[in-house]
């Protein structure tokens, strides 16, 4: 499967926001569904991105331990 990318212009702000979203998806995915919690798709509306980039961008985010 390949995944779909696109290039985007971050602002500071955005940029600022990378790790903190890394965070929030990856507590996510380690919530329990029965609890409520953050969608991380939901958080795909703060920044220019698709879903599958942000499962990328979440993955290189990691890697440089941001």
């Amino acid at each position: 499967m390949r995944l779909r990318t696109k290039k985007v212009n971050l602002n500071s702000v955005q940029l600022a926001l990378l790790p903190v979203i890394a965070d929030l998806v990856e507590e996510n995915i380690r919530t329990p569904t029965n609890q409520k919690s953050i969608n991380p798709y939901q958080i795909a509306k703060i920044l220019p991105f698709d879903k599958q980039t942000i499962k990328v961008n979440i993955l290189k985010l990691k890697e440089l331990k941001i």
